[in-house]
């Protein structure tokens, strides 16, 4: 029987293989440490970038640290009774502006 072209996927032969076989026994640990040592790899990229590239992963950096801030201090609320929501809608103190949420999340 010969397959129509479209049929037989070329690139899942990987998938394919961990589906039946599992994942290497020290794949797991592996990975950790790989994320683990992910900080000082950028960092020591970050001193070496210059001009365009230096502010283009600046820019990417201080975005994951305004959502990681953000996460940080929605975990915090959440410990307490008042939530973000409520600040949002302006319960807690009247009317509350963008600038003032966003604010929020630097203290």
């Amino acid at each position: 029987a010969a397959f129509k072209i479209g049929h037989m996927p070329q690139n899942e032969h990987i998938e394919l293989h961990r589906r039946r076989h599992g994942y290497r026994f020290d794949y797991f640990e592996r990975k950790r440490k790989k994320e683990a040592r992910e900080p000082h790899e950028r960092s020591r990229k970050a001193k070496k970038l210059r001009g365009l590239k230096a502010k283009i992963a600046n820019k990417e950096r201080f975005k994951e640290k305004v959502q990681m801030k953000k996460t940080l201090r929605m975990h915090e609320l959440k410990g307490k009774n008042q939530n973000v929501e409520n600040v949002r809608n302006g319960i807690l103190g009247g009317k509350v502006g963008a600038w003032a949420i966003n604010s929020l999340y630097f203290l």
